[in-house]
C-alpha cells in the first residue's frame, strides 16, 4: 500500500528574494521589540538567513507606553544602522501609529513617519474599534497620506462579518498581513480569518512584525492555508512596493 505525503510548507519557504519587511520592532530599546543593540544585530542575521534581506524599521508610537517621536526613533536607527553587518539591512526608520487621540494630533503637526512615500503604517486597540477611526482615516488621506492598517486579521471585534473590512477598504485603507498569522502563531482563528482575507484579496501588504527571537522561530513552522500561491502573490508586492 503506498502513502502519498503532501508537501507541507513552511512559511520561511515562501519568502521571495529582495522581500522588504515594511513591518517589525527591530530598532532597540524604544519599545516591546529587540532591548539592545545586540538582540537588533541576533534577529537581523536570523532575518537574513530567512531569506529577508531589507527592511523598514517601525517602533511602536502610543500614547501613555511608547511615547516615541521622530528623535527617539531616529537616534535608535542611528546606534545600529552605521555598523550593519552583511545580513538583514535597516534600509529606513519609520512607525507604527496606533490610532488614539495623539495621534490626531500628530497629522495636524505633521509629525507622521511613514514607511515610504506617502503609506503609513497604523494599528488599532485590540479590545474594540476607536469612535474616530474614520475622522483619524480621514483627517490622514486628507492631508495627502495613504494608510496601511497592520495585521486586520487579529481584530478579533472584526470576525463575525467581512463587511467590517469591506468598509475600511472602501475608505481607502489597505491592509497589511502579519506573516506569523499564517500558522497559527496568534491562534487559529486568526489564521482562518488571514485566508479568508487573502483568497477575497484583501490585502495589499506583509510584514514580519518581528519583535524578538521566538518570532524567529514561527517562520519555521508550516503554513495552515489550504493554498499558497496567493500567500506568495501577496509577499511578491513588498519586493515590488521598494522599486
Amino acid at each position: 500500500m503506498f502513502t502519498i505525503f503532501k508537501h507541507k510548507t513552511k512559511l520561511a519557504d515562501v519568502i521571495p528574494e529582495r522581500y522588504v519587511d515594511i513591518h517589525n520592532h527591530l530598532l532597540p530599546a524604544i519599545d516591546d521589540g529587540s532591548k539592545s543593540v545586540e538582540e537588533t544585530r541576533y534577529l537581523q542575521e536570523k532575518m537574513f538567513h530567512l531569506g529577508i534581506t531589507n527592511c523598514i524599521s517601525t517602533p511602536h508610537i502610543s500614547q501613555g507606553l511608547w511615547e516615541n517621536t521622530h528623535q527617539t526613533i531616529e537616534n535608535a536607527f542611528h546606534k545600529v544602522v552605521d555598523l550593519q553587518p552583511k545580513s538583514c539591512e535597516i534600509i529606513r526608520f519609520a512607525a507604527e501609529h496606533m490610532i488614539d487621540f495623539a495621534f490626531l494630533e500628530k497629522i495636524k503637526k505633521n509629525e507622521i513617519l511613514p514607511i515610504k512615500d506617502s503609506y503609513v503604517l497604523v494599528e488599532m486597540s485590540y479590545r474594540n474599534e476607536p469612535s474616530f477611526l474614520f475622522d483619524a482615516i480621514f483627517e490622514l488621506i486628507g492631508n495627502g497620506f495613504i494608510p496601511v492598517l497592520a495585521h486586520p486579521e487579529r481584530y478579533l471585534f472584526y470576525h463575525n462579518s467581512l463587511k467590517h473590512f469591506e468598509k475600511l477598504l472602501n475608505q481607502h485603507v489597505k491592509f497589511q498581513l502579519n506573516l506569523l498569522s499564517c500558522v497559527g502563531y496568534y491562534g487559529k482563528e486568526v489564521s482562518k480569518i488571514a485566508e479568508l482575507l487573502l483568497e477575497n484579496n484583501m490585502y495589499h501588504f506583509s510584514g514580519s512584525d518581528i519583535h524578538v527571537e521566538r518570532h524567529i522561530a514561527g517562520f519555521y513552522e508550516t503554513i495552515l492555508f489550504k493554498k499558497t500561491q496567493k500567500l506568495e502573490d501577496l509577499l511578491q508586492k513588498n519586493v515590488d512596493f521598494w522599486v
